[in-house]
């Protein structure tokens, strides 16, 4: 799957990769191979005839630009809740049946379509990881011959000057100790489906031994982030957070570790959450909580 993140953070695993495999999965309407360039600049939106089997549903648009060579590469993409498809204030069910004309904003970006590249625009109801699946298997249906693309198109500027580019000449220089070389542990591992169906995608982070010079105090941290999902049963998926961060300084050592575990009903959220801080390998500190919450159209 062609996992992608809410917020990039670390450019060498946060992008996201040929959409291809995704696109598989996805109803995709493709143009025509372009005859020139196509330079867009704002936010793209797509406006859609829609029918849900489910009171509670989502719609998730990708924009992709399918190059000659046959990959597919994500330009920007949307989500919307169809419970909020009159705004956020008071979300309202579908009524399974009817259909519904609905406004899917992308994010705003800048880009442009290279002649021969094709404009992809990729539907689906779901979004896993980044968005947790609808309480029930949903099944969309698209009035054809009504949805539009609306793309920001930017007018030729072939003749006009260069936007110009402010120098900024007050830059602060940081300074990073630690081995540059222990950034290889960061990297996305996808494993499954297991015998039971499940397929699991794991990040891990480990940023490197940071020292504070004026006072000699080690940091390091790291976190693993661990999602699994059964394929057509929704409530399966499970989101675990781990964090860890440890302080050393001469004799002084302090770790703290956090967990953060997310599952569902059709009806409910549950989520796990501790806290430990240990000493060495004693345990100072350990606090932990459970909580069910209502999933609200969600």
């Amino acid at each position: 799957m062609t996992k992608r993140e809410w917020f990039p953070f670390n450019m060498n695993i946060d992008l996201p990769p040929d959409q291809t495999p995704d696109d598989r999965r996805s109803l995709c309407l493709d143009s025509a191979p372009l005859g020139k360039a196509c330079e867009i600049l704002g936010q793209p939106l797509l406006r859609v005839r829609i029918t849900s089997n489910q009171p509670v549903a989502k719609l998730v648009v990708r924009l992709n630009e399918v190059t000659a060579d046959g990959k597919s590469w994500n330009v920007s993409y949307g989500a919307l809740n169809l419970t909020h498809r009159d705004g956020d204030e008071n979300p309202t069910p579908l009524v399974p049946g009817r259909s519904y004309e609905v406004t899917v904003p992308c994010y705003f970006t800048a880009h442009r379509f290279a002649p021969g590249s094709r404009i992809r625009v990729a539907l689906s109801e779901s979004l896993w990881p980044m968005l947790w699946p609808s309480p029930q298997p949903v099944r969309l249906e698209i009035t054809a011959g009504y949805s539009r693309l609306i793309l920001p198109v930017r007018a030729s500027l072939a003749d006009e000057p260069p936007m110009p580019i402010p120098v900024l000449h007050d830059r602060v220089e940081r300074k990073v100790i630690g081995d540059p070389a222990s950034l290889k542990n960061f990297r996305i591992i996808q494993t499954g489906p297991d015998p039971q169906g499940h397929i699991t995608l794991h990040k891990v982070l480990r940023y490197p031994p940071q020292t504070l010079q004026d006072i000699g105090t080690t940091l390091t941290s790291g976190s693993d982030w661990i999602m699994s999902i059964r394929e057509g049963d929704p409530n399966s998926c499970v989101w675990r957070m781990e964090w860890f961060q440890q302080y050393q300084r001469g004799n002084w050592d302090i770790i703290t570790r956090s967990t953060m575990e997310l599952s569902s009903t059709p009806t409910e959220f549950h989520l796990r959450e501790s806290l430990q801080a240990l000493e060495g390998a004693k345990l100072v500190f350990e606090r932990s909580a459970d909580n069910r919450i209502k999933r609200d159209c969600m």
